[in-house]
């Protein structure tokens, strides 16, 4: 097999990105785009020792999950990955994804229950993040395309809400109208840098960040105007300097409203500010919260420990069934969201602390602390070592695992299982229609 050498095959899996995954003689080829099933004509682009990348030359027979993407910027744009899939496979293409790390890495056997797939498939995205850069010489807005930074335009977006086109619109305007410059990373030169709009659907609150490379937001006062007339509630400039892939810096100034937005879950009240993080799918991450704490099986005798708990969803909605709720989170501005939000519900059995989620849980359990239920819900890198240790010392009764990136899960859940702990069940929810990215959550009981 070489280059651009043309094959017959059908695809008959997926791999962890959601291509297609085909076989010529002993040799697995991974394409981009195949649908299981299908029988396709493909070009080989690159050979490795023991696989190979193709691209599909001709469909020859087409799976009846196949769709016609309705987005333009499609397969240019990073964002969404399975538009080609209809619904009901990509929720049987991330089940089987999670399950197959389960097991096949966690050598975990446990009963799998139904994906929880999503009602809403477009719209759902209650924060939006849009680069603004140079390209030719022109301002241009929109997403980055797979794997790089280069910026594709793409109006109209299904993931978004209708707001942040509108907010878009008018800050492009703005700059337009008072020559103000689009950041350009290769140099570092130049103003905004992002646009960044948050919502919520229940109380109709929206916030714009403008990150900028300026220690002031220039003409803020006309930018303010503009945001006003659209309805949004409150505006502020986030100032980064460096030359990083990070997109906000550490200073936030506020241009009119209090700098926060006010949302529900689970029949909470949550206050947002602008640098903490929060579900970007509302509607899922109620959920997701639901079929964890029914798992959980918190009672009022029960001493909770949140881990990873932002700025304190899921330790508000377990506080309303334990004796206690302890919660961990290493950004500082989300414990103080996370105990203003205490606060407002009424729920004085909710304490937070600041800090790395095992420094943190070590200094608990040299204090003597101790925990019934452990809920986690780490990074994509999952949790460490030495954080799986303190769980295991601790010996709770339960663990909750909230989960991103299904691999880590399934290694984390190996190490509890082979420390005493047994895996009763785990589940995937779709938090992101269209993308590959899948969220999960696995219930530990102690053995």
């Amino acid at each position: 097999m070489k280059k651009n050498d043309i094959f017959e095959c059908v695809c008959t899996g997926y791999g962890a990105d959601g291509e297609g995954i085909c076989r010529v003689g002993d040799m697995v080829v991974f394409v981009p785009g195949a649908l299981m099933g299908e029988k396709l004509n493909i070009r080989i682009v690159k050979v490795a020792s023991s696989y190979a990348y193709g691209r599909i030359e001709e469909i020859i027979l087409p799976s009846e999950e196949r769709v016609v993407p309705t987005c333009n910027a499609f397969k240019r744009c990073g964002g969404c990955d399975l538009l080609h899939m209809s619904y009901d496979e990509q929720l049987r293409f991330k089940s089987e994804r999670m399950k197959d790390c389960v097991e096949r890495i966690g050598k975990v056997q446990t009963e799998i229950l139904p994906i929880i797939g999503a009602k809403n498939v477009s719209g759902y995205r209650n924060k939006v993040q849009l680069p603004v850069g140079i390209s030719g010489g022109e301002t241009v807005c929109g997403y980055y395309a797979g794997r790089t930074h280069e910026i594709v335009e793409n109006d109209g977006c299904l993931t978004g809400s209708e707001i942040s086109e509108k907010v878009k619109d008018a800050v492009l305007g703005w700059m337009e109208e008072f020559s103000i410059s689009a950041y350009e990373e290769t140099s570092g030169s130049g103003s905004v840098r992002h646009i960044i709009v948050r919502t919520s659907e229940i109380t109709g609150q929206s916030m714009v960040v403008i990150v900028i490379n300026k220690k002031n937001l220039p003409e803020s006062q006309a930018l303010s105007e503009k945001l006003k007339k659209l309805g949004i509630t409150t505006a502020l400039y986030n100032i980064n300097t460096k030359k990083t892939n990070v997109i906000t810096g550490d200073k936030t100034v506020i241009l009119y409203g209090t700098g926060e937005i006010e949302d529900e879950l689970c029949g909470l009240k949550f206050m947002i500010s602008p640098l903490c993080f929060y579900q970007i799918n509302r509607a899922q991450a109620q959920r997701l919260y639901e079929a964890a704490l029914s798992q959980a099986e918190i009672t009022r005798e029960d001493t909770v420990f949140d881990l990873y708990c932002g700025i304190g969803t899921i330790s508000l909605a377990a506080a309303k069934y334990a004796r206690q709720v302890i919660g961990v989170e290493i950004n500082e501005e989300s414990v103080v969201q996370a105990r203003k939000n205490a606060k407002i519900n009424g729920l004085a059995n909710a304490e937070f602390y600041c800090g790395d989620a095992g420094e943190v849980t070590a200094e608990l359990y040299k204090q003597g602390k101790k925990a019934d239920v452990i809920i986690v819900d780490p990074p994509r890198k999952g949790c460490s070592d030495e954080l799986l240790e303190l769980i295991v010392r601790l010996n709770p009764k339960r663990v909750v695992y909230v989960s991103c990136n299904p691999a880590t899960l399934a290694r984390d859940l190996k190490i509890l299982e082979e420390n005493g702990f047994e895996t009763k069940n785990a589940r995937a929810v779709d938090m992101f229609p269209g993308t590959v990215h899948v969220e999960s959550v696995a219930v530990l009981h102690k053995k």
